[in-house]
């Protein structure tokens, strides 16, 4: 179990829009990019449903969303300093 999502911010980083479950921190990168959608957690008919409706929509223009999202928000080169940051405030 991954709590961050990161497999997810790496889909979107390649362009690729995301279907999550609306539970963690998942749904909150998909909100926040409008980088694909979200579904209710453990309804199977739901994930059906939202899946059919975001074949319907543009993709690449949702993978192109998510994409700037990742790199505007979550750029590696700016993402280790502040958690290395946080760490050294920890960590004696």
């Amino acid at each position: 179990v991954e709590t961050f999502g990161l497999s997810a911010l790496e889909a979107m980083g390649c362009g690729t829009p995301v279907v999550a479950v609306d539970r963690g921190a998942v749904p909150e990168l998909v909100r926040r990019s409008e980088g694909g959608v979200t579904f209710p957690n453990g309804n199977v008919d739901a994930l059906a449903r939202t899946i059919e409706t975001m074949l319907g929509q543009d993709l690449q223009a949702m993978g192109g969303r998510a994409r700037r999202h990742v790199e505007r928000h979550h750029r590696w080169d700016e993402v280790f300093p502040e958690l290395f940051g946080m760490y050294r405030t920890i960590i004696p």
